[in-house]
């Protein structure tokens, strides 16, 4: 059963006809300040480096956008609920941070935007710069089905069309809502949380890697609402030109999130997320009304897990909406049948000498070449997959160079990065510094936990004694980790600093201590080669691994990407990007080292209150935790989107400036551009990256920027120019010739089942980018 819908227009003006609650407002404005102070690049995004400028995004100041709503809400240029919501949303998602997260009730919990299009951008040759195409357009001219969702008149036209066993091709469209075609899309594209510019343009379209993810990627792309596109108006209508001079208007929907039943009106719709009151937590009390010594709660619900009221009273949560499955029987659309895989099928390994996808057949030229496929560093059996095949392929099947797929990698959990490092380097210790905002909340959190670990301290109540045993695994205990150079923290203020820099005041630079027993016990695992666990055998030669990916990768992956470069020189190729001429960076999305959600700093902060005596919780209320008593940013956010902060920074080692990585523009050894076959086969993608690194088939692809040992080729062509000489229309004219070469009809039934995919997160990592 899917989600009902209705008309955008009418879904916006039903939201925006909804008064500003003033009061409720600015509420919500100031419960979001102490978490925000969390944010780990909150000065360094008000003033970034000049290349960082000059080639990423422009400065932001977020504490002066928080404070200049809350002075458009009392002067009243702010008018509506709606209107208050898309200012809060749009300064947190203008720090391009994909852990800086906070979408209010407004944005997510009513409605989800979407347009019933999906596009792609793809270059004729590989060399000529890219041209965008109505993907069901792209997916009818190869011969395969399109959704059922797809406008029915055209539907019709294209059946038409194949049923006189006529060939036709489609036209790359040159304007959307009247503003030239690339213009809008990357003015669009800024809506997303990627940092990188290509990358962001290349999450406006579909993409394999990200549909095979379902719900947890951006799905169909952000264009058509998928990813982060969900929660912005898309406009009423989507109106397309095309080259030939044909045109096409489609009308953009809402996707109806809660029950509307006795919501008649816009006064009783502003009662459910304008009129909550907050409670609040009783910071001197037994936190969310639990009994430490029973564990029996009360009605208030925990941080995170929604506490929004309906007009009846009942928590407000998503209506069922199963994902579609977008592969069949043979497996997900485009990706050839792995060797080996993860229980979830975020890892797979592939030998592409025998790799065969719907356009592909095996290929002896590429014998040498094996792919890791990595969708992300969450799967449960990742360590033990990533290790034979590993091992298999070197050892077994001789396989000498490798691929590394990291396209729509949005990261996962920490270690792993690690774990997958240790493979390639089993005696190197890749160096991961990290650092926190020395602020006086993570000081008083660390001082006073430090204190309350001493044996025999007289700070914690009776029973503290077993809170304090977790807080053993936390940031806040001093001697868990490492510093810069290896050595343990020898007490808090050696751990927490501060040091300046960037004009702020920061941690020493911590590294996880990867043989600590109690991060050892976190983790359910030990990393290869650390805490007794045997180094894994040394597999590929670091110098014949290549990284691909298509910029997003965030996260961990941005972690591993880190580890590969710096320590490893891995080679990395981009593919994608903007119709424009230049190089692409390989890690587009936040390179920052750990998300934290909001409900877990107010957990850690209510637990010490918990832990500690009546005269240590009177302590602390002098402090400024005595501000995280709110429920507000909880309750005033969609049920199942968590509130989050990057909370680390990651610094490069030896680095004078100790300039957290998000701020480095660091572009890939070689940019590619996609080609029609790549939007069908993602094999078709690898052996253009093994034949633009190692020659595998005798070096026919070249990079569009950057190479290996040759100078690149510069795209030539018109921006937005033809794609396959396709001067014929989507409205049915046929032309010889069209169909995507090798391409073979019946693969094609899975891309049809994707076109209706919607991006429903649920998985979650310390080191995960929520799409």
């Amino acid at each position: 059963m899917s989600l009902p819908t209705v008309a955008a227009k009418l879904a916006y003006d039903c939201i925006s006809a909804v008064a500003l609650n003033v009061s409720a407002a600015n509420d919500l404005v100031d419960s979001l300040k102490p978490f925000v102070d969390w944010q780990s690049t909150i000065k360094v995004l008000a003033d970034p480096p000049a290349e960082y400028v000059k080639k990423v995004q422009p400065a932001v100041d977020i504490f002066g956008g928080l404070d200049k709503i809350k002075a458009d809400v009392g002067s009243g240029a702010i008018e509506s609920e709606y209107g208050f919501g898309v200012r809060l949303y749009d300064l947190i998602q203008s720090a391009h941070d994909g852990h800086f997260v906070y979408v209010p009730d407004t944005i997510g919990s009513v409605f989800n935007w979407g347009r019933p299009l999906s596009l792609v951008s793809v270059s004729e040759d590989g060399v000529k710069l890219p041209a965008v195409f109505v993907f069901e357009d792209f997916l009818a001219a190869a011969g395969g089905p399109v959704a059922t969702s797809v406008n029915t008149a055209i539907s019709q036209g294209i059946g038409q069309i194949q049923a006189a066993g006529l060939e036709w091709s489609p036209s790359p469209i040159t304007e959307i809502n009247g503003k030239p075609a690339a213009e809008y899309l990357m003015e669009w594209s800024q809506h997303d949380s990627l940092h990188d510019r290509d990358a962001l343009y290349n999450d406006l379209f579909y993409s394999i890697p990200q549909a095979v993810q379902e719900g947890e990627g951006s799905a169909v792309g952000t264009f058509a609402g998928g990813g982060r596109g969900r929660w912005v108006y898309p406009d009423a209508e989507t109106a397309l030109t095309f080259a030939n001079g044909s045109t096409r208007t489609y009308e953009n929907f809402a996707s109806i999130q809660i029950s509307f039943d006795g919501l008649d009106s816009p006064e009783k719709l502003k009662g459910i997320f304008s009129s909550i009151p907050d409670a609040g937590l009783d910071l001197t009390g037994s936190p969310f009304g639990m009994n430490p010594t029973t564990g029996g709660p009360n009605s208030m619900p925990m941080p995170g897990t929604g506490g929004q009221q309906g007009a009846a009273g009942a928590p407000l949560k998503p209506a069922a909406d199963p994902v579609p499955a977008a592969g069949g029987a043979t497996g997900p659309p485009g990706y050839p049948p792995p060797t080996i895989r993860t229980s979830d099928s975020s890892v797979a390994g592939y030998y592409l000498d025998t790799a065969a996808g719907p356009v592909t057949q095996p290929d002896a030229a590429f014998s040498e070449v094996a792919v890791l496929s990595v969708q992300n560093f969450l799967a449960e059996d990742f360590k033990d997959t990533v290790m034979k095949f590993l091992n298999a392929s070197t050892t077994n099947d001789k396989k000498t160079k490798l691929v590394i797929d990291l396209s729509a990698n949005g990261g996962g959990n920490i270690i792993l990065a690690y774990e997958l490092f240790k493979h390639f380097a089993p005696d190197m210790d890749p160096f991961g510094g990290t650092r926190f905002r020395a602020t006086e909340a993570f000081n008083t959190m660390g001082a006073y936990t430090s204190e309350m670990l001493k044996p025999g301290n007289t700070k914690t109540a009776l029973f503290g004694g077993t809170i304090m045993q977790q807080y053993k695994e936390l940031i806040f205990n001093y001697q868990n980790d490492i510093d810069s150079v290896g050595k343990k923290f020898v007490s808090w203020p050696s751990k927490d600093g501060p040091h300046t820099a960037q004009g702020d005041n920061f941690t020493s630079i911590i590294r996880w201590d990867l043989n600590d027993a109690a991060l050892v016990a976190s983790l359910g695992f030990s990393v290869a080669g650390y805490a007794g666990a045997p180094k894994p055998h040394k597999t590929f030669d670091p110098r014949d691994v290549v990284i691909l990916t298509d910029g997003y990768c965030a996260s961990t992956c941005a972690t591993f990407v880190e580890f590969a470069r710096q320590h490893l020189k891995m080679k990395t190729v981009a593919i994608g990007g903007r119709p424009i001429v230049g190089a692409m960076q390989t890690v587009g999305g936040v390179k920052g080292a750990n998300v934290y959600g909001f409900s877990d700093i107010q957990n850690w902060i209510t637990s010490l209150f918990m832990a500690g005596n009546e005269a240590t919780k009177k302590d602390l209320m002098k402090t400024s935790l005595s501000k995280y008593n709110t429920m507000l940013p909880f309750l005033r956010s969609p049920y199942d989107i968590s509130p989050s902060v990057n909370a680390r920074d990651n610094i490069r080692q030896n680095d004078s400036l100790a300039l957290p990585t998000q701020f480095m523009y660091e572009a890939a050894d070689c940019r590619l551009l996609y080609t029609p076959q790549m939007i069908f086969d993602t094999t078709v993608t690898w052996r253009a990256v093994a034949d633009a690194v190692w020659g595998s088939a005798g070096g026919k692809t070249k990079c569009v920027d950057g190479g290996f040992g040759m100078p690149g080729l510069l795209p030539s062509g018109p921006l937005m120019g033809g794609m396959m000489g396709a001067t014929q229309g989507t409205r049915g004219v046929a032309t010889k010739g069209a169909r995507v070469p090798g391409l073979e009809t019946g693969a094609l039934g899975g891309f049809g089942k994707s076109l209706g995919l919607r991006t429903r997160p649920t998985k979650k990592g310390d080191g995960y980018m929520m799409p």
